[in-house]
Formats: structure tokens, C-alpha cells, sequence
């Protein structure tokens, strides 16, 4: 909306009437519900105590599946020192206020596993700190830990003519602020991100990424679905997209053909979430993805919105296909395919033969082809012939024109 210059949206009318009960309802499942107490209990920081746990926590840059500090940047740590909660009603759990140098915070589960595990930073109030000094200075949190974890790799290569160390939070938040006014040679190339800085300054396998992303700190070699989730992501290495790793990690007899419906069917019911602006957590409570929400306000769905989430998700591939991107873009990256150094998954990696199986079943599942282009059968299935142009046209057809 910011691209076209949109500053609002009105709405007039008034709401029908039944919607208020229905809120209701909503929230007192919510509330009842595994996710909304175990929000209400840990907000989300307690993610990296479970990464730990499961030993797919990424730690020093990638090179370790299990951080021996983590009980000083985990759950335990956060309630002790926490000054009280982002909400005061019970009904809505809010995140765990902190104090830092600063000022206020609220650390989220990316500040203690990216900043944290992933600079080998086991001092909660250092760790806060740096949370709050990407807020201020406009940084992602995941993106800014691993710009500093590639900084301190590059050093070690003997890429760099400076040297960082892991466990220094003043080495981090320095280069945080040369990041930001790209104030020298380093910073400047980390402002464009990982890949932007190996290109300039080499080491393009120090540190995973996909279509330019920096992945999150789950790490794949823990879960092998996420590296699914991580690759077919259609804006580069998303875990809001989809968080197989949730399940995975308790039953892991997960088989090519598993893994892509678990990824597909989060990655759909999530486009239908959030077309509805609905959170992510909040939307477990949403068991049919919304229509009973639909239909209270006169939208008859049927009863089924799973369709939407496909049709939204295929659309948006057509999108990236039309702007170059093809299976090469699915990626597996190189780091993943190296061994963890240690932690329940030591010696754990991920080969090329096992993550194409994944892929080509992930393709097989939506429809797409070979090169994860959507099928002229799928398209049409969709209602999506309209949006196919020159560019987007499955080789051998004349659909869209």
C-alpha cells in the first residue's frame, strides 16, 4: 500500500450485530487453546529454550545445532528479569517488558536465538540491549544477527581486515551502527544484506540464505522439512510461512511425500489467515480458516476457504515466475549441507538427493512443473488464466492469451 501511495482505508457502516458474541467466542477459544496459554505462560521467547532443546537451535553461525548458554537467554532468564508484561489483561498475553541502557523492551524469541545463540551471547541484558538497538535503529532482528555472524566468519576467512569475535555484544552492536549510516566498508555492504556483502567482499557459504534471505534460527539439520518450508518461501527463508519443525521434532519418520503436504498446508492456510489480517498464533482458533466469519457478514464460502489459500499461493508464484524465478531459486543452501559440530544432531546434514526428493514432491503436490511453474491444469482449476501472460505461460500452451 505504501508503494501506491495509500495512507488509508475507510469503512462506513455499522458491523452486524452478531460479530460481538462471535469475538467472544473466539477469544475464549484462543485463550483455552495450547497456543494461547503457552503464549499467556512464555510469549514466544521460550522458542529458543524447544530449538535448544531438540538440538536445532543455530549457534555461532550456523556451526552448532545446541547453545550452552541458552538457559542465560531463555524463558527463565526473561521471567526473572522482566519488569511485567506488554498487556496487563490476561486475555491478550503480551510479551515480557525489560529494561536496557536504552530504555524499555519487549524481546521476542528472534532476539535471544539470533542474537543470542547465533553470537554465542549467553547474557540476557546484553542480548535485550541489542534488540533494542535494532528498534531503534530500524533493523530486522534476524537479518542483523546474521549480518554480524557473517562479519565474524568473513574475519576468521581472512576476508575482512578487521576481526569480531562471538560473544562480544560490543563487537555487535558497533557493527550494528555501521550498518546503519554505512559508515565504512563493512557496514556499507551489510546495509544490502549477507548476499549483497559476500558479493562485494567473498564468502557465499559462510552463512545459509534463499532468494537473499537470511534464515531464521531454526535449523534444518534438526528438522529437515524447514528446509522446505525455507526454500519454496515466497519471499526468500520465511518460518512465518510455514513451521513444520513444530511437529517434525516429535515424531521425525517424516518421508519426502510428508513433508511437502505439511509445508503446502500451512504455507495455504496461512495465505488465508492473513488475507483476513489474522495473526498468525491468534489463528488457530480459526478451524475453518475464517468462514464462519465470512458468513456471518453475508459471504457465503461454503464452508471452505482451503481452495483460497492455494489459489492465493499459486498466484503469487505466477508473480515471482514472471520476475525470474525458477527452481534454481528453491534452493538448498551450501551451509545446510555441511554436519552440525554438535548437539543431539552432531554430524547431521543435508544432502542435495534427499532435499530434491522434497522438492519434486513439493511440486507434485501443487501442480507445478519440474521447474515450479504451475501447470496449465492447475491454473485453470484456480480461476487463474486471467493473471497467466507471456511470461508466466506454461511452455506449449496458449492459455491466458
Amino acid at each position: 500500500m505504501g508503494a501506491k501511495r495509500l495512507k488509508a482505508v475507510v469503512v462506513r457502516g455499522e458491523p452486524p450485530t452478531d460479530l460481538a458474541e462471535l469475538r467472544e467466542q473466539y477469544a475464549k477459544r484462543y485463550r483455552e487453546g495450547d497456543t494461547g496459554q503457552w503464549l499467556n505462560a512464555s510469549g514466544t521467547v521460550e522458542t529458543v529454550d524447544f530449538a535448544n532443546e531438540i538440538g536445532a537451535l543455530s549457534t555461532r553461525g550456523w556451526e552448532d545445532g545446541q547453545f550452552e548458554g541458552a538457559d542465560g537467554v531463555g524463558i527463565e532468564a526473561v521471567q526473572e528479569l522482566a519488569a511485567g508484561r506488554e498487556y496487563d489483561d490476561d486475555a491478550s498475553p503480551g510479551g515480557f517488558r525489560v529494561q536496557t541502557e536504552d530504555g524499555e523492551t519487549v524481546p521476542r524469541g528472534a532476539t535471544a536465538m539470533s542474537l543470542g545463540a547465533g553470537l554465542g551471547i549467553d547474557d540476557f541484558d546484553a542480548v535485550a540491549t541489542l534488540g533494542e538497538t535494532c528498534n531503534r535503529l530500524g533493523l530486522d532482528l534476524i537479518s542483523a544477527g546474521s549480518a554480524v555472524a557473517w562479519a565474524i566468519k568473513a574475519g576468521d576467512a581472512g576476508l575482512l581486515a578487521e576481526s569480531l569475535d562471538y560473544g562480544s555484544p560490543d563487537d555487535a552492536r558497533a557493527l550494528l551502527e555501521e550498518i546503519v549510516a554505512r559508515e565504512s566498508t563493512l557496514g556499507d555492504a551489510l546495509a544490502d544484506g549477507v548476499d549483497a556483502a559476500s558479493a562485494r567482499l567473498g564468502g557465499d557459504d559462510l552463512l545459509p540464505t534463499v532468494k537473499a534471505m537470511e534464515l531464521p534460527a531454526y535449523d534444518p539439520r534438526g528438522a529437515r522439512s524447514m528446509a522446505l518450508a525455507y526454500a519454496t518461501s515466497d519471499r526468500g527463508a520465511c518460518h512465518r510461512r510455514a513451521l513444520p519443525i513444530e511437529r517434525e521434532a516429535f515424531d521425525s519418520d517424516w518421508d519426502p511425500e510428508r513433508a511437502a503436504a505439511a509445508v503446502i498446508r500451512e504455507q495455504d492456510q496461512r495465505s488465508v489467515l492473513w488475507c483476513l489480517v489474522v495473526d498468525d498464533f491468534v489463528g488457530d482458533a480459526f478451524e475453518d480458516l475464517g468462514a464462519e466469519w465470512l458468513d456471518a457478514i453475508g459471504l457465503d464460502t461454503d464452508g471452505d476457504l482451503a481452495t483460497v489459500g492455494e489459489r492465493v499461493w499459486t498466484l503469487t508464484r505466477l508473480f515471482n515466475v514472471r520476475e525470474g524465478v525458477s527452481r534454481a531459486d528453491d534452493e538448498l543452501p551450501a551451509k545446510l549441507q555441511e554436519p552440525l559440530d554438535s548437539g543431539p544432531n552432531a554430524g547431521a546434514a543435508i544432502d542435495t538427493e534427499s532435499f530434491d526428493a522434497m522438492l519434486d514432491e513439493y511440486y507434485s503436490q501443487r501442480g507445478w512443473d519440474a521447474d515450479g511453474r504451475p501447470t496449465p491444469e492447475t491454473i485453470e482449476r484456480l480461476g487463474l488464466a486471467d493473471a497467466v501472460d507471456q511470461s508466466t505461460r506454461p511452455a506449449d500452451t496458449t492459455l491466458g492469451e
